[in-house]
């Protein structure tokens, strides 16, 4: 009886063919839950600056605002009623009246174009918490979606703001 003393080629291009079709397999659903967990972050991330924005005009008894922002410095505000803000961009919570920036949200990036629509490209919330809007706004609410419309097999996410300054969260 001889021993074994290795692999056969045959065996060997079993395993790597086995191989190959795991991968193939499994690369699309890991970058689709890569996917996904990046519109996750980026929709809470909004949510989370929307709900500091009212806690902070709420303890300051005083307005605050969350605005979309480039630079993470100013606002991109250049008409109070211009309703095509890029909050892609990033965005930016502080006091209506000026001051010093609570918190700051970089440039998302990446091709999932993070908040591709909103009805806002800015929310004051009052001293009482309660959210007002530009006149550009037809509703009584702002809407941010977030995730690619295109790509159908990926999460999208929708971040609504209540004229009450409730933030409601959906995942379509």
């Amino acid at each position: 009886m001889r021993g074994a003393r290795g692999v056969t080629l045959v065996e060997l291009l079993i395993a790597l063919s086995v191989l190959v079709i795991l991968t193939t397999i499994g690369i699309p659903t890991f970058a689709t839950l890569i996917h996904n967990n990046r519109v996750a972050v980026i929709s809470n991330d909004l949510t989370l600056a929307l709900t500091l924005a009212r806690a902070e005009a709420i303890k300051r008894a005083a307005p605050v605002r969350i605005c979309a922002s480039a630079d993470g410095v100013d606002c991109d505000i250049t008409d109070p009623n211009d309703c095509n803000a890029d909050w892609s961009g990033g965005w930016l919570v502080l006091p209506a009246d000026g001051g010093a920036v609570v918190r700051v949200r970089e440039a998302v990036g990446g091709a999932i174009g993070p908040v591709e629509a909103s009805s806002a490209p800015w929310v004051t919330f009052d001293g009482l918490g309660a959210a007002s809007l530009p006149d550009c706004v037809p509703t009584a609410r702002a809407s941010f979606a977030i995730g690619d419309t295109a790509e159908s097999r990926y999460r999208q996410r929708r971040v609504e703001l209540l004229a009450s300054g409730r933030v409601a969260l959906q995942t379509l």
